[in-house]
């Protein structure tokens, strides 16, 4: 039997990362799952690609930032530009949680 999905809306995603920030009766806050969904949501990364992203795999190209990597279940090299303020929004949680920007980001 097929099973048919269907995509969440913008508002549906927004109150999935806002529960992660904030937790629940039945669990805790989790920041990192949190940002996973927003770079997820954000760069169209899989989570096995978003828990290798280091902040040095963003590197600044001429007043744009660009992300290369190495897609974890295609094995295929990805470039593409991240807006500034997902790039800003890395940096600062990279800094916060690992404060080496040559670690992943997800350790």
């Amino acid at each position: 039997m097929n099973k048919k999905t269907t995509a969440l809306t913008t508002e549906q995603y927004k109150e999935i990362i806002t529960t992660m920030k904030e937790g629940a009766s039945s669990f805790r806050p989790n920041e990192r799952i949190a940002t996973a969904l927003v770079l997820e949501g954000n760069l169209g990364l899989r989570i096995s690609d978003i828990v290798h992203l280091r902040l040095a795999d963003i590197i600044n190209d001429g007043g744009r930032y660009r992300l290369s990597i190495i897609e974890q279940k295609t094995g295929k090299q990805r470039i593409f530009t991240v807006p500034l303020v997902i790039q800003q929004y890395i940096k600062t949680i990279v800094f916060a949680i690992t404060l080496d920007a040559m670690r992943s980001s997800f350790p």
